[in-house]
């Protein structure tokens, strides 16, 4: 947009025309004793240009310190990646005694005062100049930051002083709105996942489905045939028993038994290969904790391990209809395995379910998902930095299970309502880019002077521009305080005699007392 496309009384600056980019401090030194606002980068929001000031640290604390200083007013500006993506840029408002420290990580703008800080701040929250900054970060991959001559010499459109104020009340009035309407929002997508839990906890409780005529499998002879089919003349080793140390709720005619009691005595419940990745020439997929996620293996791009470490670990080979269960880092995934990952393999952080007959795997995994099951793994969760559940303790986890009709039942009013919420959720997701999509909108329209009225009496921004450069000279003209500098003592040195007098002082001389 050139000078001719702005609005009558507008003109074009670069920031470093309208303000002091990294001030070495503030204009009033605190004393030792003094509070000051201490500004984290957490303390930032990401897009809102809120600031949270209420962490406090003595000037004593912090004097010795490398933070960066700001005042009340100085627009704080997220230089690193990807803080700055992010949009963590805020004007320093609400501060101890007008005066805050925060991250190294910011770049501090204070605006003249013949500018709005809240306009250089929306200015600067538009997402196209955080893409056009993205492009112009240096530094190593991880810690790029946006150089301080990038931002210096970035353009930005300058209107009257009177306007930029009408600007900044007109654009944070819808602002507000918007984003009341958008935390609302927010709030509902936020509330899906606590939804989903408890339409798999109502249908594994009985809510969904009740009244089967029929009576639960007979699961131990099922699992004894089974090995017997497959172990001919071999011992059978009967299955552990479930853990009842909390009680799961039981409906009528349902039954409760251990994961390992309902499960392949053949191909039992394990872990997958240790250590898995390759760098080169892998061949056969495997699953892992992240490929768990939305608890679907649908559509999952999965990498590639050896056909020697498959080879290796290939009792933990997978079928269809087996069910995989997250048990390291997260506990809170499972999915079906679907025909298209027949063969399969699994990492060491997935255990491998295969449920005998009568057992639908789609049940089982919902059953997986419900409150009870999520608590009884958190419970049985073991490790500090990285938590995890054991085998023994995934082999005694006790499912309720019903009738084989009431499992299909549970499974077709389960998908039924999860695709409701399907729904639901994409209307949310459309919602929120159509709330972002408006931000920037409103934003596009207040810098090209379309969102407030002009006046025509307003002082034009050329001549505020001059104001601006003034102030600049006034400050760089006013003498600086010299350096003090001690001289160092030299040990034993001969005290300097006194300066002689430019006239030899006559030997009659008389002292003389002078009246008062």
């Amino acid at each position: 947009m050139s000078d001719a496309e702005l609005p009558h009384g507008w003109t074009w600056g670069q920031i470093r025309e309208i303000c002091t980019i990294n001030p070495r401090t503030w204009t009033t030194r605190p004393d030792s004793g003094d509070s000051l606002s201490f500004v984290p980068m957490r303390a930032v929001e990401a897009g809102s240009g809120v600031l949270d000031p209420f962490q406090t640290k003595t000037y004593e604390e912090i004097k010795n310190k490398s933070l960066t200083k700001f005042q009340e007013g100085d627009v704080l500006f997220a230089k690193i990646t990807p803080c700055m993506e992010n949009g963590k840029i805020a004007v320093a408002s609400g501060l101890m005694q007008g005066r805050g420290v925060g991250s190294t990580e910011f770049h501090v703008l204070r605006p003249s005062k013949n500018m709005s800080a809240r306009y250089l701040m929306h200015y600067l929250l538009r997402s196209k100049f955080r893409v056009e900054a993205e492009k112009n970060m240096s530094g190593a991959v991880g810690q790029q930051r946006v150089p301080k001559d990038y931002l210096a010499r970035y353009p930005i459109p300058i209107p009257p002083l009177a306007e930029q104020y009408r600007i900044v009340q007109t654009l944070e009035d819808h602002l507000s709105r918007l984003d009341v309407a958008s935390r609302y929002v927010s709030h509902v997508q936020s509330l899906i996942p606590q939804q989903t839990h408890a339409l798999y906890s109502a249908a594994t409780e009985g809510s969904l489905a009740s009244g089967s005529k029929e009576p639960v499998p007979d699961f131990p002879s099922l699992r004894r045939s089974a090995w017997s089919r497959s172990q001919p003349g071999k011992k059978y080793r009967a299955p552990i028993g479930p853990n009842l140390s909390i009680l799961p709720v039981v409906p009528n005619g349902w039954t409760v038994a251990s994961l390992e009691s309902l499960t392949d005595p053949i191909r039992v419940i394990r872990y997958g290969i240790l250590m898995p990745k390759v760098k080169s020439g892998g061949t056969v997929p495997y699953v892992e904790v992240k490929d768990l996620a939305g608890c679907t293996l649908h559509k999952k791009k999965l990498h590639l391990t050896s056909t020697e470490l498959d080879e290796k670990f290939s009792g933990a080979r997978i079928r269809a209809n087996d069910v995989l269960l997250a048990v390291r880092g997260s506990y809170d995934r499972s999915a079906v395995v679907p025909e298209s990952l027949e063969n399969a393999n699994v990492s060491r952080d997935v255990a491998r379910l295969s449920p005998l007959p009568g057992l639908e795997a789609d049940y089982l995994n919902i059953y997986l998902q419900s409150r009870f099951a999520q608590q009884y793994l958190k419970n049985h969760a073991r490790g500090v930095a990285v938590k995890g559940v054991n085998i023994a303790s995934v082999r005694a986890m006790p499912i309720v299970v019903p009738p084989l009709d009431l499992q299909q039942q549970i499974i077709s009013a389960v998908k039924e309502k999860l695709t409701a919420v399907e729904v639901i959720s994409r209307t949310i997701t459309h919602s929120l880019r159509r709330s972002a999509g408006l931000r920037e909108a409103l934003l596009e329209r207040a810098f090209s002077g379309q969102l407030a009225p002009q006046d025509p009496s307003d002082e034009p921004a050329s001549t505020l521009l001059n104001h601006i450069r003034a102030e600049s000279d006034d400050q760089e003209a006013k003498p600086k305080r010299a350096n003090r500098t001690k001289k160092a003592a030299t040990p034993n040195a001969t005290p300097s005699p006194p300066p002689r007098p430019s006239k030899p002082i006559p030997s009659d001389a008389v002292q003389q007392e002078l009246p008062l």
